[in-house]
């Protein structure tokens, strides 16, 4: 009975173990099941992770392609536009060509006169305006004020008197008279003949100067009446006289001397790059046996081109043209105006030719005040590319030098200097 006790607790305790192992195998079947199902979840949150990183690479890339095809309708738009524009600006050109007033279209030269005044001589063309007999007066006094050699007419005149009075004299007493008196004054010494051309100058100067005094006298009423309108002139000649000796004082000294030429160059330009500029230069220095000063400075360049239609109608084209510095509060030696010539420029494209075929001229007016008298200076300097006053690829020599002595100098007889392109003297 103690065997079979034994035996069958044996079996239970199989029966238990057996059961324990049957648990731990469904508890590992459960976790790994667990684990599978983790991992599967995992792989599916991947998944998901995965397609929602190519979608965002799709739409990136949608969004790309979406830029780049704007980009390129951008840049097409632009090149159909430079396309446009250079076609217009060559459109331009011909017909700049076409009516060059040197070079007239063939129909138009019968209703052209033969000679075109070109540069400098064109500004000598006469001004044909209606005036009023005021603005006429007022015009004749300002020449009159410029005029050097006013007392010539008062000083010529008056010898006129006595010999009008004398041949007065002689009419009265009939043709007879009249010889005799003509053959004896041809008579009459050569001395004689110079101390009355004395006493006649004596006359007209005293009628001058009203002083009074002269060897002379004045008798016949029409004597009389050139004697008092040679005195009222000559009151009206110290007039302007007056005028004019204000006028000439008043006027400011030279203040202002601006260079010969104008050049043109291709150099380089700072904060433009690498790639050369095509500059134009125009200097002008402050002279005078003082230093003048000069404060509140403008200055202005301006393009000036005469242009043709095919009808023969000349037509002038002004262009402003844009200064890397067009105003300085304060200036003492002098200054150098430079235009970059870009593609807003009225000089884009053209070359020589093209402005010596529109006779192109540049106008250069610079303003300011004098330091110490602060009276206004205004300069207006004119440069003729048909005269050879606009030099293509040439450059300004420098004015500040070092002397013998070590101190720098402005040399202003260097003002007008020029030297080609790329080469150093």
């Amino acid at each position: 009975m103690v065997r079979v006790g034994r035996s069958q607790g044996v079996v239970e305790r199989g029966k238990c173990s057996s059961r324990r192992e049957r648990g731990v195998q469904q508890r590992r079947k459960s976790s790994s099941k667990q684990q599978q199902q983790q991992q599967q979840k995992q792989q599916q949150q991947q998944q998901q992770q995965q397609q929602q990183q190519q979608q965002q690479q799709q739409q990136q890339q949608q969004q790309q392609q979406q830029q780049q095809q704007q980009q390129q309708q951008q840049q097409q738009q632009q090149q159909q536009h430079q396309r446009h524009e250079d076609q217009r600006e060559r459109d331009l050109r011909k017909r700049e060509a076409e009516e060059s007033p040197l070079i007239p279209p063939p129909h138009s030269l019968s209703s052209r006169p033969l000679f075109v005044p070109c540069g400098r001589a064109r500004s000598k063309l006469a001004v044909k305006q209606q005036e009023s007999v005021l603005t006429w007066l007022s015009h004749s006094y300002n020449w009159l004020l410029r005029f050097e050699a006013l007392d010539i007419p008062a000083i010529l005149s008056g010898p006129l008197a006595p010999p009008l009075d004398q041949w007065e004299r002689a009419t009265r007493a009939g043709p007879v008279a009249v010889a005799v008196c003509w053959v004896c004054a041809a008579m009459v010494r050569v001395g004689q003949q110079m101390y009355i051309a004395l006493h006649f100058f004596l006359f007209a100067l005293s009628l001058c100067t009203t002083f009074g005094g002269s060897p002379l006298q004045v008798l016949s009423p029409s004597a009389l009446l050139l004697a008092n309108l040679l005195t009222l002139l000559a009151q009206l000649l110290f007039v302007f006289l007056s005028g004019a000796v204000f006028a000439r004082i008043g006027r400011p000294a030279e203040t202002v001397r601006c260079s010969r030429f104008i050049t043109l160059a291709t150099q380089a330009v700072a904060g433009h790059g690498a790639e050369n500029k095509r500059i134009l230069t125009a200097r002008f220095a402050l002279v005078g046996l003082n230093t003048h000063e000069l404060v509140n400075v403008k200055m202005a360049l301006s393009l000036r081109r005469f242009l043709a239609s095919p009808s023969g109608e000349v037509r002038c084209t002004l262009h402003d043209l844009e200064l890397v510095k067009s105003e300085q509060p304060f200036l003492r030696f002098g200054f150098n105006m430079r235009h970059i010539v870009g593609e807003a420029s009225p000089l884009h494209g053209l070359s020589l030719n093209d402005l010596l075929a529109s006779d192109a001229s540049f106008s250069l007016t610079i303003s300011g005040l004098e330091r110490s008298s602060l009276q206004p200076v205004f300069v207006v300097k004119e440069y003729y590319a048909f005269d050879g006053e606009v030099l293509w690829e040439y450059e300004f020599l420098d004015l500040l030098r070092i002397a013998s002595d070590l101190v720098p100098t402005v040399d202003h007889s260097r003002l007008d200097v020029v030297q080609p392109l790329n080469t150093h003297t």
